[in-house]
Order: C-alpha cells, then sequence, then structure tokens
C-alpha cells in the first residue's frame, strides 16, 4: 500500500477517510468510497491535493490501519494549517463501505 497515492483531492474537501481518492498508475484519480465513485464517474483532479500522509497519517502493516501520528502540514491558502476531520484511525476497507455522510 502506498500511502503517498492516497489523497484529498482539492483544498476545498473535507479532509476525512470518505473523501479520500486514489491516485492510480495511469494517473487518473478515483474515490475509494464505493458509494461516491457510483455519484461520481467522471471525477477530475480539481485544484491540488494533499496525500494523506502529509495530513500526518502511517500505514501500519500489522495492523493494516492508517493511523494519525503526526500533525498536518497541509496549509490552506491564508497559510493556517488545514487539519484532519474524523475518524484517525481507519483500514481501506474502512474507506470502501464507509456511508456517505457518517461514520
Amino acid at each position: 500500500m502506498n500511502i503517498d497515492n492516497l489523497i484529498i483531492i482539492n483544498m476545498w474537501d473535507r479532509p476525512c477517510m470518505h473523501l479520500i481518492a486514489e491516485v492510480l498508475p495511469d494517473g487518473k484519480i478515483k474515490y475509494i468510497n464505493k458509494i461516491l465513485k457510483k455519484e461520481y464517474p467522471e471525477l477530475k483532479k480539481g485544484k491540488g491535493w494533499a496525500s494523506i500522509k502529509d495530513y500526518g497519517f502511517i500505514f501500519d502493516e500489522k495492523t493494516g490501519k492508517f493511523i494519525l501520528k503526526n500533525k498536518s502540514v497541509v496549509k490552506w491558502v491564508d497559510g493556517r494549517n488545514h487539519n484532519w476531520q474524523g475518524l484517525t484511525e481507519f483500514t481501506y476497507d474502512d474507506i470502501v463501505n464507509s456511508s456517505k455522510w457518517g461514520d
């Protein structure tokens, strides 16, 4: 699992597990959540993105979880920190199967 390929699409998306997208080997980008993939079949990159690693996550190979361990280095346009919202531990399957508006 390459954590650098898991992103929040742009500076306006809420940085949470439901809106994590994946950069595919061909450069295309898609939401991982199965509900969002159905609603946004023609997803575009948008303006800017940050990997979840930039938000402070690591991938724990032993547990298979993404865990928020570090401070976010993502900044808003005005220079303020852009911090993660919501769950701070989750698996890839949690992202795929999460409901659209909640955990």
